[in-house]
């Protein structure tokens, strides 16, 4: 499997934050998205998707193919808040 994993990236990666532009977490993921592609060779990319708690940012991530090049951002809240919340979500947090 080690193999596999030798030419990743081979295209941009995406970092999807549950924020607005210009919050603390935005500033400091576009930070380290540039310390990525610096390391990584590769565009490291920030879409922002703010709404429903996380719950957006998480589905659009989610729904992602799973091949890793989307990741997602700022998600303790996502993860621990949304579950407590409500009882049915239309993507499995477990």
């Amino acid at each position: 499997t080690a193999a596999a994993q030798a030419d990743y990236p081979t295209r941009p990666i995406k970092i999807v934050l549950p924020v607005t532009p210009g919050t603390a977490l935005d500033v400091v993921t576009r930070v380290i998205a540039d310390q990525m592609s610096s390391s990584l060779g590769h565009q490291v990319l920030i879409e922002p998707r703010p709404g429903a708690g996380g719950l957006l940012a998480a589905q659009a991530v989610a729904e992602a193919p799973t091949d890793g090049y989307t990741l997602l951002g700022g998600a303790a809240g996502i993860f621990t808040i949304l579950p407590a919340q409500k009882d049915k979500l239309p993507i499995d947090m477990g």
